[in-house]
């Protein structure tokens, strides 16, 4: 990295969460510096920067995980389909299974 590129996302949370305790800790007057010095090296907005310091420094987990959406069967054809269409992306799987159902005879919901 240059000294004039911007710092990724990973290269910024990593260096706020150097910097967390230090500002944590320090007086009003040594925050505004903090916070001058933090703005000049992330590039970002003093007002992101101060909420990025006062909540969690990692980021949350889900407190409940989505359930299957669908059964076993039905994973099964979408597989199968997947790897005879040579693994598309989602919008184009899609396209593609409403085809493949079409040659077999079976209607897409």
């Amino acid at each position: 990295m240059s000294e004039t590129d911007l710092m990724n996302i990973d290269e910024r949370r990593k260096y706020l969460q150097r910097i967390w305790e230090r500002y944590h800790y320090a007086s009003k007057a040594d925050k505004t510096m903090l916070l001058d010095e933090m703005e000049a090296v992330t590039g970002m907005h003093r007002k992101s920067i101060i909420r990025l310091m006062k909540g969690r420094r990692g980021r949350k987990k889900r407190e409940r995980e989505r359930g299957k959406a669908y059964g076993s069967e039905v994973e099964d054809a979408l597989r199968v389909i997947a790897r005879s269409l040579d693994y598309p992306c989602a919008e184009r799987l899609a396209a593609g299974c409403g085809a493949t159902l079409a040659v077999i005879g079976l209607t897409w919901a």
